[in-house]
């Protein structure tokens, strides 16, 4: 039975937003921060909100389920905003998708400036013509290549001084799809939304989205908002957990 998206915390995870909540506290000072999402519990509210536009989009199994039931796009939003130097990448399973043609279900991993001058953001995702896209800085678009729905990959949004590139897993390299300057703070979204149409019943599922950043620009929730804020890239690594996608 799927999981609800903002579920009450356990004394188990309080107990792990007490230690957090120290990490985050002791690394202050080398203001590095870090956050893996496994989506073993629900999401937390104090970090995420959603608008699903009467999708469907829920925790199941340790992923992030969504379900295409109309055309209006959804958004998932990562409260804090990411500062400096930044790392995200995310698994993706387009396992349950079936293939179109011209046009479909597309989902992508994106930031946007935030600031006073205009601001177009950048994004790298998935679409169910069966194909790897790319757009910075608001200009669509770059294509991977034909990419068939045996199972799903992993992209990657990352920041090194003012270059922001934007990538996807291939044979173990990471393969710059596009990339664009910017040095504003950010807002890292997870989009779903169609192009020409739309197949009912679409699903794919997202999994380990990892976010490392020079620091996160938001108030460390308190323990009884089940914060799962840890700062320090040492505190969780790039990956605590790495499923195979697709595995038996």
């Amino acid at each position: 039975m799927p999981r609800p998206l903002f579920p009450h915390p356990s004394r188990a995870t309080l107990r792990r937003v007490a230690v957090a909540a120290a990490l985050t506290t002791a690394a202050a000072a080398v203001h590095a921060a870090s956050y893996l999402e496994e989506f073993s519990g629900g999401l937390n509210p104090a970090l995420w909100t959603m608008d699903d536009a009467d999708n469907g989009w829920f925790v199941d199994d340790g992923r992030l389920v969504f379900v295409r039931a109309n055309s209006a796009a959804a958004l998932l939003t990562f409260t804090p905003l990411l500062q400096g130097d930044f790392d995200v990448r995310m698994d993706y399973d387009v396992s349950a998708w079936s293939s179109t043609y011209g046009g479909g279900d597309r989902f992508g991993l994106g930031v946007t400036p935030v600031g006073d001058e205009p601001a177009f953001g950048s994004g790298i995702g998935y679409a169910q013509e069966q194909y790897l896209y790319a757009a910075a800085a608001g200009a669509c678009c770059k294509f991977g290549p034909f990419a068939p729905l045996v199972d799903g990959g992993t992209v990657r949004l990352s920041r090194s001084g003012d270059r922001l590139a934007l990538q996807y897993l291939d044979a173990g390299n990471w393969i710059t799809l596009d990339e664009t300057t910017e040095t504003r703070d950010v807002r890292l979204t997870l989009s779903s939304y169609i192009h020409n149409g739309f197949v009912p019943g679409a699903t794919y599922a997202v999994d380990n989205l990892s976010i490392v950043a020079d620091g996160f620009l938001a108030p460390i929730p308190e323990p009884g908002t089940g914060a799962m804020l840890a700062a320090g890239m040492a505190a969780l690594g790039w990956m605590a957990r790495r499923r195979r996608l697709g595995a038996a």
